[in-house]
């Protein structure tokens, strides 16, 4: 039992505020070892369900099975984690390609056909703590492959931003005049005035402030109307 999302006391969700992107958990059953396991993450669930039923693991699951919930043996615990590494192995190259990575490192490809071998000779310790370490390694790999996606695409916008930002204050500045001077300090005070009155109407800067058109319409007009006789 659990939720998509939850909500602000006040009403309102789409944003990533603690309150919207926690929710409850709860499973109960035969298979189940009772007890108090923490924060579980939205991506767990599905591969753990998988596992519970004997379904395969889902193809794409970014994910793992959290097996100190589940009743099972060391043979299907030892399985279905291969049975991961193969899954987390095809999703790395794959997504690593997609974003212009490369692929996987010969370190990650060989940690899953090691705990493969290990599997299929029945050694199964060794098959599930190696089958673990290369999921590790992989889901390590995608984390790096995608934050230096990330950081190459800020540095090419970074410059395009500070200029955006940074023109138009400089060409008033060197234009000189004490109208141009003026205008700009309206602005200022403009801005400054209307997300002052945002906050202190305990409103957010996040999606979940969205309660419906009609109030976000009304509410921007006033704190625009208010902003702009101040400056």
């Amino acid at each position: 039992v659990t939720s998509d999302h939850g909500h602000l006391d006040r009403g309102g969700h789409g944003g990533a505020d603690p309150p919207v992107v926690t929710t409850p958990f709860v499973a109960v059953g035969s298979a189940i070892v009772p007890g108090d396991y923490g924060r579980i993450a939205q991506v767990d669930i599905a591969p753990t369900v998988a596992a519970l039923i004997g379904a395969p693991v889902p193809r794409h699951t970014q994910g793992t099975v959290r097996f100190e919930l589940l009743r099972s043996d060391l043979t299907k615990r030892a399985q279905t984690l291969v049975d991961m590494a193969f899954q987390r192995r095809d999703l790395g190259n794959l997504y690593l390609r997609s974003i212009g990575r490369g692929s996987l490192s010969e370190t990650a490809e060989g940690d899953v056909a090691v705990a493969a071998s290990s599997m299929q000779v029945k050694n199964l310790e060794s098959a599930y703590s190696l089958a673990r370490i290369a999921v590790d390694r992989i889901d390590a790999e995608i984390a790096q492959g995608r934050q230096q996606r990330i950081l190459r695409e800020q540095s090419l916008r970074l410059p395009v931003a500070l200029a955006f930002v940074l023109l138009p204050p400089v060409y008033l500045v060197l234009r000189g005049g004490r109208r141009r001077f003026w205008l700009l300090f309206a602005a200022a005070v403009t801005v400054l005035v209307y997300n002052g009155l945002l906050l202190r109407e305990g409103q957010v800067y996040s999606f979940s402030g969205l309660t419906g058109l009609q109030p976000f319409v009304s509410a921007t007009a006033r704190r625009f109307l208010w902003a702009s006789a101040a400056g």
